[in-house]
């Protein structure tokens, strides 16, 4: 019998839930359910990234406290779950659960203990709606490729981790196949990142720009980068940092060691494979997962999908998950 470690990325809380999220809790519970039925031992996790500036800008536009803004869209997300019967054992709410803060610490500190973290000036082009940094060649017409925005110019000093110490690391693990990432061309988006060489990127943000909103640096006054943040919680659901019972028995295969060969599944979306997986073995104390699945999107026009979102949403399961919460419907969706 094996262990099996199964998480869905986690999604933003600016909004209501789309038809596209639905498509990933259904898809990592099909996984889920097989596994528990061949026999293995199958633990499944969910959640919500809570702590985002876009979460903070959503709230504000709404004249909400953020707090208050994000729990009603994060109960939306967790009622999904329960009218599309989704097994899981985990919905992880980073900005509530009592062991993240703990989890993201731990992490943090592991870094800084392998000397992966520096202090840096910098200047950059970032994108609210993608919470990340883009190079000037990475833009379309001088507007986010991704959501057609304007960017923002950041300048700031803050922590920096050294990605770039484990591309050649990580380009073995890929090549190798210790490393399974699925579908193949998946794979080969990855390879070409890799091969192409890693910079080192910010994992913290001054606490002023976040309006205090999210987890805070370890001893300072910052608040830590969300996708830092975001990638501690599919650990936070084994209680790392506070309780190692649980990781030792799905993340490291039950034993006290860290051992390279493991059974697991990781399921992203397209956008996280340039991010999370290359962040994934920062302070090498954590073993790798042992596959990634690239599960499928919905694919829409920029302008019609807009016209979606301002119709409301057109699946009735979906409907029924707004109505849960007390916010209205928003007027469309960035992410």
């Amino acid at each position: 019998m094996n262990k099996i470690y199964i998480t869905t990325s986690i999604p933003y809380v600016n909004a209501a839930p789309h038809v596209g999220f639905a498509l990933e809790l259904v898809q990592a519970d099909a996984y889920a359910r097989h596994f528990r039925l061949l026999g293995h031992d199958v633990r499944f996790q969910c959640g919500t990234d809570d702590n985002s500036l876009k979460n903070v800008r959503s709230a504000e536009a709404a004249g909400l406290e953020v707090r208050d803004f994000v729990n009603a869209n994060a109960d939306r997300f967790e009622h999904l779950g329960g009218l599309l019967d989704i097994s899981n054992e985990e919905f992880v709410r980073t900005s509530r659960d009592p062991r993240h803060i703990a989890c993201v610490h731990a992490l943090w500190r592991a870094c800084a203990e392998n000397g992966d973290l520096y202090r840096k000036a910098y200047e950059g082009l970032y994108c609210v709606g993608c919470e990340q940094f883009y190079e000037p060649s990475e833009l379309d017409d001088g507007r986010c490729p991704e959501h057609g925005i304007a960017l923002e110019t950041i300048r700031e000093e803050n922590w920096f981790f050294r990605l770039s110490r484990y591309g050649d690391r990580l380009l073995e693990l890929v090549e190798t196949g210790e490393l399974r990432i699925v579908p193949a061309h998946r794979r080969n988006e990855v390879l070409a990142l890799l091969r192409r060489g890693l910079t080192d990127i910010s994992v913290s943000r001054s606490a002023e720009r976040a309006r205090g909103w999210g987890v805070p640096v370890p001893d300072g006054d910052e608040v830590v980068y969300v996708w830092f943040d975001a990638l501690a919680n599919y650990l936070t659901g084994l209680s790392h940092g506070s309780d190692p019972t649980l990781l030792q028995h799905y993340w490291n295969g039950g034993q006290p060691t860290h051992p390279r060969r493991r059974q697991g599944h990781l399921q992203v979306p397209r956008h996280l494979l340039a991010g999370h997986p290359a962040v994934r073995r920062p302070a090498a104390t954590i073993v790798d997962p042992g596959a990634w699945l690239r599960h499928g999107g919905w694919p829409e026009d920029r302008q019609v999908g807009r016209q979606r979102h301002r119709s409301g949403t057109h699946h009735p399961i979906l409907r029924n998950a707004r109505r849960t919460a007390i916010l209205p419907a928003p007027a469309h969706t960035l992410g």
